[in-house]
């Protein structure tokens, strides 16, 4: 899937609302500008996703990038998912960038993986090989084996940044 826009995904661009997206998965290569997934682009409101996951790489032109949600806005439960693709952003000013979910809202992630490399301009920042900013929520059972290269500030192997307010374009 290649677009140029906000909230590209391998099987959902954007999901709002209070549904839930069950035992789905993408293969293929997701490419957009900014929020973008392998398999969704971006998530409002409350949003369940479980037992899914995406195996294709992400590449993005801007903020909001991960191999499985490029942007997950809300206080959804994430159950049981992984994403295996490289998460690239070739923005020399993005942020929130993971190797699972780029950024991670009010909800709950658990029994979840990453295991691509995360790979991002020497001046991103908020990188992580699981994700890229957590601005609240839990996280339990979860683990990232990915390379995570470039950026320069809140860099890590498994969470890039924790924010109390909104990461992307910091």
């Amino acid at each position: 899937m290649t677009g140029t826009g906000l909230n590209a995904g391998g099987l959902v661009g954007l999901a709002f609302g209070s549904g839930t997206i069950s035992a789905s998965f993408s293969t293929g290569p997701v490419s957009g500008g900014g929020n973008v997934g392998g398999l969704i682009g971006g998530t409002n409101t409350s949003v369940q996703l479980n037992t899914s996951y995406a195996t294709g790489n992400v590449m993005a032109t801007s903020s909001g990038v991960g191999g499985l949600i490029g942007n997950e806005n809300g206080s959804g439960a994430i159950d049981s998912v992984y994403a295996i693709g490289t998460v690239t952003s070739s923005s020399t000013s993005a942020s929130a960038i993971g190797g699972l979910i780029g950024n991670h809202g009010n909800g709950t992630l658990s029994n979840a993986y990453a295991i691509g490399s995360v790979t991002v301009a020497a001046t991103a920042t908020n990188v992580g090989g699981l994700i890229g900013s957590q601005v609240s929520g839990n996280v339990q059972n979860v683990y990232a084996s990915g390379f995570v290269t470039g950026g320069s500030s809140s860099i890590h192997a498994l969470i890039g940044g924790y924010c109390v307010t909104w990461c992307i374009g910091e």
